[in-house]
């Protein structure tokens, strides 16, 4: 009871910060499956309002040789992650007693999540796609098949930073977004970032 408070809590904080209301929602307590009981869930209904159908951004990458860049930065947050689970093959167990939850720092959520929203509103991006389950390699290869029927592209990227290639790959550090646009949009979305305050 006291997580599921505690998300509860971390919801109203999230919402509070984003003014966004909440105009329906749901929970489930008594949930099982294979016999095992599943953890206390809420569910979230919201709407939202887009002015233009035309500034709608999906994730596949859309045409070769747009520039690819990563709105938020990267941290170490591999000890919970998919790959802590499926290439270190830790258990849950292992995972939830000795692994870090990522911090979800609301600032720089509200950074990232503006920059990507007046980007979009410019009509300078071709593509945005959140980077969550498995990190960026993950969310990267789904831009690339996420085609709709059109042809597919794949992705030539500089991973310099400062860690590890495996943590620049699979860390699922919150607040960030894989963007692509045309290369003649680079000034203004560069603009755009710096004004939001987003790395």
């Amino acid at each position: 009871m006291w997580s599921f408070s505690e998300v509860i809590d971390g919801i109203a904080e999230a919402c509070r910060a984003f003014n966004t209301p909440v105009v329906s929602g749901n929970v489930s307590f008594y949930n099982e499956t294979e016999g095992r009981g599943i953890l206390p869930t809420p569910v979230i209904g919201m709407v939202g309002l887009l002015e233009d159908v035309k500034r709608v951004i999906q994730p596949g990458f859309k045409a070769a040789g747009d520039l690819i860049a990563l709105l938020g930065a990267t941290r170490d947050d591999l000890s919970i992650s998919e790959y802590a689970a499926v290439i270190e093959d830790r258990s849950t167990d292992q995972i939830t007693s000795a692994g870090r939850v990522p911090v979800l720092d609301l600032g720089a959520e509200r950074a990232v999540q503006t920059a990507c929203l007046r980007a979009a509103e410019a009509g300078l991006l071709r593509s945005a796609h959140d980077c969550a389950d498995g990190g960026l390699a993950v969310a990267l290869a789904e831009c690339c098949f996420s085609s709709l029927n059109r042809e597919v592209f794949g992705a030539d990227i500089d991973l310099t930073g400062d860690y590890d290639l495996a943590t620049r790959l699979f860390s699922e550090t919150p607040s960030r977004i894989i963007i692509s646009f045309d290369e003649s949009a680079l000034d203004g979305i560069e603009e755009i970032v710096a004004a939001a305050g987003c790395p």
